[in-house]
């Protein structure tokens, strides 16, 4: 019955309701609900429940009683399997109840005959029928059934019985269990009778027993044995061998754990729901997926759970499968766990219901980025499209609003044009989807004009900016309100139409859904307003050859006008000729296949017949310059239609954007690489805490002369470097607790250089040279040394046989084209620190690597770390780093931090270690991890302290309740399961005001560590932490309340 809260056996009397009807008729009975299970009929004696699974106990003939199930532990509801088991249960335990009846009677008969007054013979023939007649039922049973006298030896055994232990009848009988079983079968079922003769009580349980070389799992219900006067002269019993029931309960537990196992870790959320659309089941990765808890949405609809637009698609697919009982794969909208709207890859199908019917399956995969991707592509694609198809704005609007809105899925669209004469708005066009309708909210915005300011569009002429309102009935600008909640309209936004800095109007869409502000969205608007803003622009400029030409020679994309007989080309724009390196003259003699390799070879008939039919194509290639070398590009191609027919391919060099692709992909797998090293760092630290400390603690007690003194300190000093090292991964990870002040970075080159020349040697010569005016810096003044030192020392192993180091410290301006081009770094004022080397030079694919974590070309001599290191320093601290090498000619590494007005006095670096300062004082240690528990309550008992200890939060918040008397100091760990550090000393801040908190932690989360950065005021010791830190820390935050 493990896999139940509770259980019951009883008659069927106490139970009343559908319950007592359904297992009166001999049928199992099985519930579940959210709100509680009292109506179904359960006695007022039982516990609340939310899920019942009740039997009958039955042989053919009657109904004894029920067994009733409560509440299935680590599931929502009993499955079919758990009902197949109870409803085998009740069929067991009816037929021992059955046998156990007949054998009552039977016993019971056999004692009136034995007592009767009169013919011996007749009473002696009747015992004898009677006799017969139990022993032929008990050895036509399967069951084991036998009797046994008070002291254990048995009086009857049948032959069930006999063939499981081996022995015939007669061997049986006169013996007890230990010349039958195993010595700890025979323990346990010796046991067994004894408590029942003791009890005087029928008992059912499960008995393993191993005879004659075999183990058997039996159901054993025993009965006292009962003599003429009611004595109990030993125990009568029936067992019922269930071994081959038990392997199938633990195959089934077992397929049911592989399953779930498999679905819990599966990245795709999957589901289960009933044809009525209520839940049935949720994976682990749905829960993420979607934020939500456990057995949250079990049982109930979809409707309930959805925003009523994404309900309806989930209800028709959910329809649509069980109606046509086939696979459907489909995109379907949600809400994804940061409350962002996304888009969902779906594979739907049919399944049976647990409870009989049909259910549906489904898996579902985040597919929001790409969708938008495409989604912005194939809206700027069509938007493209039917611009270059339109010969002013008033014939593209209608097509331009129809291709927007569909393709994001909008319900109503209006563009306004400016009137520059009445400079109002006017409307110039207006679209609705399909089943959308435009009513009154047309007609008002048909006869409309808006000014600057005035209204939605106005609002997006006066700023200049898009313009997004989620719920249209809260925003009080916004005049055609009462139209629009008329029909159905909740949500809108607008954008500029513009060219550079003229405004030619206003585009405006709205919806029937309540839709938060989308930035996507907004990128994507922001730039079909450029887009059509060109267009008109360009339009503008038809009227003449050369303005035309003026406009087509500006655009930043290489313009192409092809014979699409002859693959010749027309005309080109100057760019192309200055990106390709040809005059418009030697462009004008060559074909299509000169310029583009990748279609070099190929019949130009199939090349252009493949696109002929579409209109407009969209397709990335490569294109030739006239030197030799290639670039990617993105070619839009266009069949125009005039006095004859144009292809016109916008050709737009993508180089530049695959770069910035490849530096994001980059920086995102160092984000990645760096959580992974701040997790091992932190765990790390909590095994030096105690590996160190005990040491140090073990080193402070062992004499001068002690012979294992130079093996501990070698311990110690192996320890500290780990957690060196382990600093380094936190510093890398930017997880380290650092404390960033002002700093003067002339002072801290100046204060490492004597160090730094002892690092590199004499074979290399060390120029520093500093701005007088060099700026201040916000930065953390270790972390700051680490840098330098992790360059110099770089620069010292790329050259072997010496050479040239220089160190520069300067003010810069970095420009806007700089921090375009190097994504990461900030436009404005910074301190630039260079190192630069005249060693061996690194080639590009090296240089691309350097900063990569565990990248190294020093063999077994280099950890990778180093510049790894230099990169989440530089990052955590708001700057950036850059690299310029050439092999044979050196490196310079090029370090840019944001420049400070105020300057504060530099940092010093290092620690102090004092001898430990003993205390009074009542101390609260909470720490999930023992041996850093122990180690910390070991340091403060040995300074005097009154330690408490808690091995987390709520044991924490029990013992400051409980103790007495006055709590100076909460000494937590940051990071602990179920409470945090932070949390726990805010529950206590009401409880224990007068105490103060000492944080102790690897690295912290958000609630005492902002970014890395420490906040004023929070105490903290940064893990790994020795004796002599952690007494200095107590004893501070102590001495530092009075």
């Amino acid at each position: 019955m493990d896999l139940a809260r509770s259980a019951r056996i009883g008659r069927p009397a106490p139970l009343t309701g559908v319950l007592a009807t359904v297992l009166a008729a001999g049928r199992c009975f099985r519930a579940a609900s959210h709100s509680g299970l009292e109506a179904v009929g359960l006695p007022a004696t039982f516990p609340p429940a939310r899920a019942v699974l009740a039997a009958p106990l039955r042989s053919p003939a009657h109904i004894y009683g029920w067994v009733c199930l409560l509440d299935k532990v680590g599931a929502d509801a009993f499955t079919d399997g758990d009902e197949q088991l109870a409803r085998m249960l009740g069929a067991q335990v009816g037929r021992i109840y059955e046998n156990g009846s007949l054998y009552t009677e039977l016993l019971r008969r056999t004692s009136e005959l034995a007592q009767e007054v009169g013919d011996r013979k007749r009473a002696e023939a009747e015992v004898r029928r009677t006799s017969d007649l139990l022993r032929a039922v008990a050895d036509g049973t399967t069951d084991a059934v036998f009797v046994k006298d008070r002291a254990g030896k048995y009086l009857f055994f049948n032959q069930a019985a006999a063939r499981f232990v081996g022995k015939s009848v007669a061997d049986v009988l006169g013996n007890d269990d230990t010349a039958l079983f195993a010595p700890d079968s025979a323990r346990v079922a010796m046991e067994n009778d004894r408590r029942v003769i003791g009890s005087g009580v029928t008992e059912t349980t499960e008995e393993e027993l191993t005879a004659a070389g075999a183990t058997r799992t039996y159901l054993a219900t025993k009965a006292p044995y009962r003599d003429a006067e009611g004595q109990i002269i030993g125990v009568l019993g029936i067992s019922h061998d269930i071994t081959d029931r038990k392997k199938t309960e633990a195959a089934l537990r077992a397929s049911e754990e592989r399953f779930r196992a498999f679905m819990d870790h599966s990245p795709a959320a999957a589901w289960v729901t009933g044809a009525d659309g209520r839940v049935l089941y949720l994976s682990a990765a749905y829960h993420r997926m979607f934020l939500v808890r456990p057995g949250e949405w079990v049982g109930r609809p979809v409707s309930e759970l959805f925003p009523a637009h994404i309900a309806r698609v989930y209800a028709d697919n959910i329809r649509t499968v069980i109606e046509t009982g086939r696979v459907l794969e489909t995109t379907e909208p949600g809400v994804r766990a940061d409350g962002t709207a996304g888009e969902f890859l779906v594979y739907k199908f049919p399944l049976p219901h647990p409870g009989g019917g049909s259910a549906v399956g489904g898996v579902a995969v985040d597919v929001t980025d790409r969708q938008r991707a495409e989604q912005r592509l194939t809206t700027e694609h069509a938007v493209v499209s039917i611009l270059a198809r339109a010969a002013d704005l008033r014939e593209a609007a209608p097509d331009l609003l129809r291709a927007v809105g569909e393709k994001t899925g909008w319900d109503v669209g209006a563009l306004w044009t400016v009137n520059r004469s009445a400079l109002v708005l006017t409307c110039a066009a207006l679209w609705h989807g399909e089943g959308a309708g435009g009513g009154e909210f047309y007609r008002q915005s048909q006869g409309r004009t808006f000014g600057p300011g005035e209204g939605l569009p106005g609002r997006v002429w006066a700023t200049r900016q898009a313009v997004w309102a989620a719920d249209l009935a809260e925003i009080p600008y916004f005049q055609r309100a009462a139209a629009a909640e008329q029909v159905g309209l909740r949500s809108g936004f607008g954008f500029p139409i513009s060219f550079g800095d003229e405004l030619f109007g206003v585009a405006e869409f709205f919806s029937r859904d309540r839709r938060p502000p989308d930035p996507e969205v907004l990128r994507m608007c922001d730039s079909l307003g450029s887009q059509i803003g060109q267009f008109i622009e360009r339009k503008r400029a038809e009227g003449g050859v050369r303005l035309f030409r003026a406009l087509i020679d500006r655009t930043t994309d290489v313009i192409e006008v092809i014979d699409p007989e002859t693959a010749r080309f027309i005309d080109v724009n100057d760019r192309a000729c200055v990106t390709l390196g040809y005059t418009r003259a030697e462009y004008r003699n060559l074909r299509v296949p000169d310029v583009d390799p990748t279609i070099a070879g190929r019949p130009w008939g199939d090349v252009i017949a493949a696109h002929r039919g579409e209109g407009t194509a969209t397709f990335e290639s490569l294109h030739r310059r006239k030197d030799g070398t290639t670039f990617p590009v993105e070619v839009n191609l266009n069949f125009i239609r005039l006095e004859r027919e144009y292809l016109v391919a916008v050709v737009r060099d993508i180089t530049e954007r695959r770069h910035l692709e490849e530096q994001v992909r980059q920086s995102q797998k160092m984000e990645a690489i760096g959580q992974l090293a701040g997790g091992i760092a932190h765990d790390f630290n909590n095994l030096l805490t105690i590996i160190n400390g005990f040491g140090e603690v073990l080193l402070g007690s062992m004499p001068p002369t002690d012979p294992a003194r130079e093996m501990v300190q070698q311990m110690v000093g192996a320890g500290e470097r780990a957690a060196g090292l382990t600093r380094q991964l936190l510093t890398f990870s930017r997880k380290a607790i650092i404390e960033r002040k002002v700093l003067d970075p002339t002072a801290v080159v100046a204060g490492v250089q004597r160090m730094l020349d002892r690092v590199i040697g004499e074979d290399v010569r060390l120029t520093v040279a500093t701005d007088p005016d060099v700026g201040a810096v916000h930065a953390d003044p270790g972390q700051m040394e680490q840098v330098l030192l992790n360059l110099v020392v770089n620069a010292r192993d790329a050259m072997p046989t010496g050479g040239h180091l220089t160190i520069e410290l300067r003010n810069v301006e970095l420009a806007e084209s700089y921090t375009r081009d190097h994504p990461g770094a900030a436009p404005g004022p910074h301190v630039l620190l260079a190192v630069t080397d005249t060693g061996c030079g690194m080639d590009a694919a090296t240089v691309s690597r350097v900063f990569e974590p565990f990248f190294t070309t020093k063999g077994e001599r280099g950890t990778g770390l180093g510049l790894a290191t230099v990169h989440g320093i530089v990052k955590q601290s708001g700057g950036h780093v850059a690299v310029y090498s050439e092999v044979g000619r050196g490196t310079t590494f090029k370090v840019y931090l944001p420049r400070v007005d105020r300057l504060a006095p530099v940092a010093r670096s290092g620690h102090h270690r004092a001898p430990l300062p003993a205390g009074g004082e009542t101390v609260l240690v909470v720490e999930d991890e023992a041996g850093v528990r122990d180690l910390t309550c070991h340091v403060l008992r040995g300074c005097g302290y009154t330690v408490l200890e808690a091995g987390d939060g709520t044991e924490a918040v029990r013992r400051a309740a409980d103790h007495p008397g006055r709590i100076d100091l909460l000494v937590t760990d940051v990071v602990m399961p179920r409470m945090s550090g932070p949390a726990l000393a805010e529950r206590l801040a009401p409880l224990r005001p007068e105490t103060r908190v000492l944080f102790l932690s690897g690295y912290t989360d958000d609630a005492v560590v902002r970014h890395g950065i420490l906040e004023a005021g929070v105490a903290f010791l940064q893990k790994p932490f020795t004796p002599v830190s952690l007494a200095a820390k107590v004893r501070e935050v102590l001495d530092a309340a009075r």
